[in-house]
């Protein structure tokens, strides 16, 4: 068959009719022009504007289409694309001075809408024939539908995707601002993120101007309790901590933040940032090269910055809370204090106190006896070769040489650290003092990495010079 004029226009006339019984318009348009023109398969190639290259979409006819996609994609249709005229390919690609009479076994139509590209639909006749200039003319005819009907179609289909992305997004704005702790605010961000981005995987890390610590991961539709792996500090999610600027690596490999990585993926990293100070970084990552587009971009920018806030909110609800408990605190020691003249009840309670308010998993009171630490009171201490420590072992014991208080975030870098409680990973020793002589030491230890602060220190300190006050008088009392 030869598409003729009137036969372009009962092939857009059957296409309307089909668009109205549910089928796509561009759908039908595309099958009708293949089915006319006789060909074997017509295939059909959409443009993605942001990768500058037009990928296989559908393809359409009876018959069995062979052709080599991606080397359409290369070659006839980005030509096709380029030049906005038809592209005939010949049986023989050699053949010297074809004519309009040459059989042909493809004919590339570009789609253009407002002189923007659309797409491609390519036409393959097997046996090859002949298309002569009015039925090339009718075949544009009917394309130029087909670009006019994709080019709604992709309008519709993004207005539908703002409307299912602000909608997301509003659900995730609503879920950040009620959450009040910041696990809470971590999780719902990377959910938030993944349901939105078709990531393979997402990670926050919280930043105190100096060092990140994991704060949230997920993949694999899962929360996830550890990362991939630890922040480098040549790598990417340093470099956006520190300068706050987002950094967007579409291809990994030859990156050179990630040269020697062997991970060939895409990965953004996000400040989480309120004003000019940055709370953490979001990384969202691909498995394979991918590039970020302009919708994931703004949606991103706009979850990062909502995040941030909600992290702020979350940062000042804990200083509150915690405000509440050093107070908390020190009221229970001074009842304990005033209420007991017993040298080991008296400790056995304040141990308990501080425990239970302030919730540090290892408490321990030692008092110095001669030339050596005594512990008279503790709470989940188990380990410790014995409950008589000498004066030059362990940060207790440097504690009571020196008369200066110990505050070490992470025990595995200080040599004097003494294994009590298997798993901890920050501490605070406080000396108690009679006049200016050391007495003893006030010992707190924590299961988090980074997991006491100077606030911690400041408490136990006030703390310690009411126990210490306590200890003086319950020694007078029972001599």
């Amino acid at each position: 068959p030869r598409l003729s004029p009137a036969m372009a226009w009962e092939a857009v006339r059957e296409a309307a009719l089909q668009a109205d019984a549910g089928k796509s318009l561009s759908t039908a348009l595309a099958g009708q022009l293949t089915s006319l023109t006789g060909a074997l398969c017509g295939q059909l190639f959409l443009w993605d504007d942001y990768r500058r290259v037009a990928p296989h979409f559908a393809t359409f006819g009876t018959g069995k289409c062979e052709a080599d996609v991606e080397e359409l994609e290369a070659t006839l249709v980005a030509q096709a694309l380029s030049s906005e005229q038809p592209l005939r390919r010949y049986p023989n690609q050699h053949s010297a001075g074809p004519t309009e009479s040459t059989p042909v076994v493809a004919l590339a139509l570009p789609l253009h809408f407002s002189s923007r590209p659309v797409g491609a639909i390519v036409l393959h006749f097997t046996p090859p024939r002949p298309i002569e200039g009015e039925e090339e003319r009718s075949c544009q005819g009917v394309a130029g539908l087909l670009a006019l009907a994709l080019a709604r179609e992709m309008a519709e289909d993004a207005q539908q995707r703002r409307a299912e992305e602000l909608e997301a997004l509003r659900r995730a704005s609503l879920s950040l601002t009620s959450k009040l702790e910041s696990g809470d605010v971590l999780e719902v961000m990377l959910k938030s993120t993944l349901d939105l981005i078709p990531a393979s995987d997402a990670h926050i890390f919280l930043y105190d101007g100096d060092r990140l610590t994991f704060g949230a991961a997920r993949w694999a539709g899962q929360q996830q309790k550890e990362p991939h792996s630890q922040p480098r500090e040549d790598g990417l999610t340093y470099s956006v901590a520190r300068s706050g600027e987002r950094v967007v690596i579409p291809e990994t490999r030859p990156h050179a933040l990630y040269q020697g990585q062997n991970w060939d993926g895409a990965i953004i990293g996000m400040p989480l940032r309120v004003g000019q100070r940055v709370m953490g970084v979001m990384n969202v990552a691909f498995d394979r090269p991918h590039r970020f587009n302009d919708d994931e971009l703004r949606i991103l920018g706009l979850l990062a910055d909502q995040a941030a806030v909600a992290l702020e909110n979350a940062e000042r609800y804990r200083q509150v809370e915690r405000r509440l408990a050093e107070l908390s605190a020190l009221q229970q020691v001074a009842g304990v204090v005033s209420r007991n003249l017993e040298t080991q009840a008296l400790l056995r309670e304040v141990v308990h106190q501080i425990r239970g308010v302030l919730g540090y998993p290892v408490v321990e009171v030692y008092l110095v006896e001669g030339e050596e630490l005594v512990q008279r009171s503790a709470l989940e201490v188990q380990g410790r070769d014995s409950l008589r420590l000498p004066m030059d072992r362990g940060i207790v014991g440097r504690v009571a040489r020196s008369d200066q208080a110990a505050f070490v975030p992470n025990v595995g870098e200080d040599p004097d650290y003494v294994e009590g409680r298997p798993g901890s990973r920050s501490e605070i020793a406080v000396p108690l003092r009679k006049g200016g002589v050391v007495i003893g030491v006030l010992n707190v230890e924590t299961a988090d990495l980074l997991g006491l602060t100077e606030a911690d220190l400041r408490l136990l300190t006030l703390i310690a010079d009411q126990l210490s006050v306590a200890i003086e008088n319950a020694a007078l009392y029972e001599r």
